[in-house]
């Protein structure tokens, strides 16, 4: 519905109204006339300043359009904000150009006319209505948008915010009426600054800072602008079609004029700053106001820090966890009789019917697993062939059916899984029936390694035609993981556990209906405490819910680690054949981690990049690591310049460790000295590596590793850095005693060395204002959400530790931490925090006047730009707001002594 309207108000200005629902004009109204059944109060419209005091940033106004209906008119009730739009024009100008605000609308119904009053709110309040790039709307996916969340510069998220909000603003002649967002130049990055949209258009922050953990965390999209305001001290409001951002000091200083920058059209223009004296045959009534306004001894402004803790999201996080199944099932038994001799011997054949006996020490072990994803990760391969061969299983296509095979694809060797995996250990005893009826259940990411091997065992060609295992690659930008100074130095820190699963001898034939004391094809195996007994067997369903059944198609399918499992592969000596420890790193996979355009690259024995580099010692300290420009496959000559591009991630075993059936926490490389609280394999971030951007994450396939000469000598190394030189027989290649490799409690997380200072407490980020001691008001609730970032020296004489945080927003034309800019009004370059805090305490540390006037609207008299003075008082005064009558012709300022 279309709705629109005029008068002339005291002053002879045509005053129009337009109202457009839902953007149709198919049915229309003239309000003033029979037809329409609508008609003008007599105090038709009045916009509202509703700033409340000089610590706002969104100058926000209101505009209430009062009519006489002779029949109720449902367009003027909205579930939507944005649903109906209001222009107010004056003499053909937009004065005020909003919507009616959504629920609440009221209209009487007892007389034949019914007074009607439409309360309607400005650009910048619509604003509150609607999350960050509009996520919760219909096809806007939570998931989607922070997955692919980006780096923006404040002018692209300001633009995008305020160009969607009025993209139907202008009801009439829009042409004629462009949006434009007007920049008083009042900060820049720097003193010899000359661009003056410098702060909008080369200052970044991560989209991730406004999203949140969940979807009921994202900021509404007045916040986000607030914030971003707020973070440079500077206000927007509107003006009809234009916006204005500007910082107080531009107002209160005597400047003649202010110039400004259309920050979407890069057009220019000067507004004249009226001095106007105050005098009665301007002021439309002797209702003046004053006041002195609220005066605080002491600003305290806290940074509310929000920090970025992981670079990659690891893959057993259970919140990004889903199945494709709708649970768990039966996949494993193990029968085991941890003993020889005649007693075993008969336990095992006992446990073989899960029948108890008095020996009591054999026992049956069920497993159960449930295939997981992980929307973040990807997991190779995503197709699996049958035990038999010829049929396809897609594991991830979410039919519910026969989970089993992924799972008896990883038992051959072939893939990555994500599986969650528990077990149930039931005794075999005469003396104790007891049951257990509880199943832990873990998140394993397991390789699969066994049987995966030609005649001459696992090779390293055989290794590289896995790549990829695994890869999660994220299009979101958290920000920039360097440190802000030189000095300083930011840690990428890799832990968990690793363990390699041994291969099992099988006691019997699995699938035997019975077994016999004396049948010819049973006998011992080597356990992890001797011989014993010891045979598995694996089940298949069709559903997770569906009754199990031997899978008697699968020799050897997926074998979970166990703490109860064989050793194998004994670490006995060094290289040099000594029995002294100077392995500090096994490596177990090979791995590749490309941001933005670099990537970490691990230094092989002796390897250096330049002069004066420090030579790597193979042995994963953090100086082995170092962060390389990153080239594409195409840019490489062969497969090993390409792959070499990567590093390792393993354990570090001590002389008489079993490499194979041990449980090793990823290698650790910190030391006390490094002033990190953290445990793992640490790679240092320096601030000449400048690393920013997205974040691609490959496990490219297991390291290749052999017994020496089968001497107790192991050696570990990326397949493609074998040569040829070394040529071990299968029984010495480490691979060969592995059915898989199982990663647990994975996580790369980041961490920073506060250059070398202690801090006792995490305490908050403080800024605050020199104090007046001539009384006490502190304004103590101050908040930063946009943080600046800090070097060692200002974290230590803060108080606080310093960190990668997402709330830091990025110098793009330094590539760094934005660690401060610079203010033109005042001459003084500081961080953003110092700034405002400044700023605000010179403004209100002493008692001003602020004074209400009722002018005239007319000649000029009134305008956001001018400077009024109050003879008798002897003040200049600032324009903090403005509300109209325009039925009236009046025009109520709020004024604050300059």
């Amino acid at each position: 519905m279309y709705i629109h309207g005029q008068f002339i108000n005291q002053k002879g200005n045509i005053i129009t109204v337009e109202i457009l629902s839902h953007g149709n004009r198919t049915e229309e109204k003239i309000i003033g006339t029979e037809a329409g059944g609508i008609y003008f109060q007599e105090d038709a419209v009045e916009i509202t300043d509703e700033m409340n005091d000089t610590f706002d940033h969104l100058l926000r106004h209101s505009c209430t359009v009062r009519l006489l209906c002779r029949s109720f008119i449902s367009d003027f009730y909205n579930k939507s904000c944005r649903n109906t739009v209001v222009n107010v024009l004056r003499d053909g100008q937009i004065v005020f150009a909003g919507f009616i605000e959504p629920l609440v609308f009221s209209q009487g119904y007892n007389e034949e006319y019914d007074e009607v009053e439409l309360n309607c709110i400005d650009v910048l309040s619509s604003l509150q209505y609607s999350r960050y790039l509009n996520v919760g709307t219909p096809g806007v996916e939570y998931t989607t948008i922070k997955d692919n969340a980006e780096q923006k510069t404040f002018l692209q998220i300001c633009s995008a915010i305020l160009t969607i909000a009025t993209e139907s603003l202008i009801i009439s002649n829009a042409a004629q009426h462009p949006i434009r967002l007007y920049y008083d130049n009042s900060k820049a990055l720097s003193s010899d600054e000359s661009g003056p949209t410098s702060v909008f258009s080369q200052i970044s922050i991560s989209e991730l800072l406004f999203l949140g953990d969940e979807e009921d965390d994202v900021w509404m999209q007045d916040a986000v602008l607030e914030e971003i305001m707020r973070y440079l001290d500077l206000h927007i409001v509107q003006d009809g079609e234009a916006f204005y951002i500007y910082a107080w000091e531009t107002l209160s200083s005597k400047n003649a004029s202010v110039q400004w920058k259309d920050l979407l059209s890069e057009n220019t223009k000067a507004s004249e700053r009226k001095a106007i004296t105050l005098h009665t045959d301007i002021v439309a009534d002797t209702g003046t106001q004053i006041n002195i306004d609220e005066a605080y001894n002491k600003l305290v402004l806290k940074d509310n820090v929000t920090s970025m803790k992981n670079l990659i999201s690891s893959p057993l996080e259970e919140d990004d966890l889903t199945s494709p199944f709708s649970g768990k099932q039966k996949y494993m038994r193990m029968i085991t009789s941890p003993a020889e001799g005649r007693t075993a011997r008969e336990a095992f054949c006992m446990a073989w019917e899960e029948k108890p006996s008095e020996w009591g020490k054999a026992y049956v072990t069920d497993w159960y697993i449930r295939v997981m994803t992980n929307r973040k990760w990807t997991f190779y391969p995503q197709s699996v062939l049958g035990t038999t061969g010829g049929t396809s299983y897609f594991p991830y296509s979410g039919n519910n059916e026969w989970q089993n095979v992924l799972p008896d694809a990883i038992g051959r060797g072939r893939g990555t899984a994500l599986l969650k995996v528990g077990s149930v250990e039931k005794k075999m005893d005469a003396k104790d029936n007891s049951i257990s009826g509880k199943l832990d259940m873990e998140t394993w990411l397991v390789l699969g390694v066994g049987q995966a091997q030609s005649s001459q065992g696992i090779t390293s060609k055989g290794l590289m035609e896995r790549i990829p295992c695994a890869v999660y690659e994220s299009n979101a930008a958290p920000g920039v993981y360097s440190p802000a100074d030189d000095s300083t130095t930011n840690y990428l820190v890799i832990s968990g556990r690793i363990a390699l699963t041994p291969t099992r001898e099988l006691s019997c034939p699995p699938y035997k209906e019975t077994v016999s004391y004396g049948d010819s094809d049973l006998h011992t195996v080597a356990g992890p405490d001797g011989k014993e007994y010891y045979s598995h067997q694996f089940y298949m369903a069709e559903t997770p819910y569906s009754r199990p059944m031997l899978n008697k198609t699968v020799g050897n399918g997926f074998i979970p680690f166990s703490g109860k499992t064989l050793k194998e592969c004994q670490m006995k000596r060094n290289m040099y054949f000594d029995k002294a420890d100077d392995v500090s790193k096994f490596q177990v996979l090979c791995c590749m981690l490309v941001v933005g355009d670099k990537c970490l690259v691990e230094k092989k024995l002796g390897q250096a990049f330049f002069a004066g580099d420090t030579p790597g010692t193979g042995n994963g300290t953090p100086n082995d690591y170092v962060w390389q420009p990153y080239k594409t496959r195409e840019e490489c000559e062969s497969d090993k310049e390409y792959y070499s591009q990567s590093f390792t991630i393993g354990f570090d075993p001590k002389i008489d460790d079993y490499i194979v059936g041990t449980e090793f926490s990823i290698q650790n490389n910190i030391s006390v000295g490094m002033n990190l609280d953290a445990e793992g394999m640490a790679i240092p971030i320096c601030k000449a590596d400048g690393l920013q951007g997205k974040v691609k994450f490959t496990i490219l396939c297991p390291a290749w590793s052999f017994n020496v000469a089968m001497t107790g000598v192991i050696v570990s190394m990326p397949p493609w850095e074998d040569n040829g030189t070394y040529k071990p027989p299968v029984e010495g290649i480490v691979l060969s005693y592995v059915e898989n490799i199982c990663i647990k409690n994975f996580e790369m997380k980041l961490y920073c060395d506060n250059d070398g200072y202690e801090s006792l407490e995490d305490n908050d980020i403080i800024y605050a204002s020199d104090t007046d001691e001539d009384f006490c008001n502190v304004k103590d609730d101050l908040e930063f959400k946009i943080t600046s970032g800090l070097t060692g020296d200002e974290g230590y004489a803060l108080g606080v530790k310093t960190g990668l945080n997402i709330s830091t927003p990025s110098n793009l034309k330094t590539g760094s931490q934005l660690l401060d800019i610079y203010d033109r009004n005042t001459g003084n370059t500081a961080k953003p925090e110092q700034h405002y805090v400044s700023n605000h305490y010179d403004d209100c540390h002493v008692p001003r006047v602020a004074m209400t006037q009722n002018l005239e609207d007319e000649n000029g008299n009134v305008g956001l730009f001018n400077r009024y003075r109050h003879e008798a008082m002897d003040k200049d005064f600032w324009v903090s707001g403005i509300s109209r009558n325009l039925a009236e012709g009046t025009a109520v300022l709020k004024l604050r002594e300059i």
